[in-house]
């Protein structure tokens, strides 16, 4: 398995990250929106990317410089997910799957990615017993391991290096 500039969602972390208290007033609008999905069965949604923050699915700058502008445009792609998608994503605890992880494993991280610290690729790495290789590019940010050459093909490289000796 290769893991190349992945997320590793932890509540706690992402909650902190948020601050305890926004991170509960976003608990409380999940729960409303639920409740109001329930009650009129009208989904609602969200932006997928707004460079303003919350509420999307991948707030801030960062995700809209790739999701939101013709760098990453493709056809059919709409600004939009369902808020509630929004919120299984923040609660969904990588680190209760890390340890069933048995196949040999590569994570490829960015050094400067702020989206996604490479605290967190680190963290994950440590919590996968099986074999496992970790490579942290200096990266600037998330986005560049998606499209940037000079990202892209060191990564490419070392996956297929790291599959012609795994499988």
């Amino acid at each position: 398995m290769a893991l190349i500039a992945a997320a590793y969602n932890n509540p706690t972390l992402i909650r902190e990250r948020f601050g305890a208290d926004n991170f509960d007033v976003l608990m409380g609008q999940f729960a409303q929106i639920a409740q109001q999905q329930s009650d009129t069965g009208a989904v609602v949604y969200w932006p997928a990317v707004n460079p303003e923050g919350m509420p999307a699915g991948n707030p801030g700058p960062e995700p809209f410089a790739y999701y939101g502008t013709e760098r990453g445009a493709r056809p059919g792609w709409e600004n939009r997910c369902t808020a509630l998608s929004v919120l299984q994503e923040l609660t969904l605890d990588v680190d209760a799957y890390l340890p069933l992880v048995t196949a040999p494993l590569l994570i490829v991280h960015g050094r400067g990615d702020h989206a996604v610290p490479v605290a967190d690729a680190e963290a994950a790495f440590a919590k996968v017993a099986g074999p496992k290789e970790l490579l942290v590019l200096d990266v600037s940010n998330h986005i560049d391991l998606y499209d940037d050459d000079t990202y892209v093909l060191p990564a490419v490289d070392r996956t297929v290096s790291f599959f012609d000796g795994s499988l």
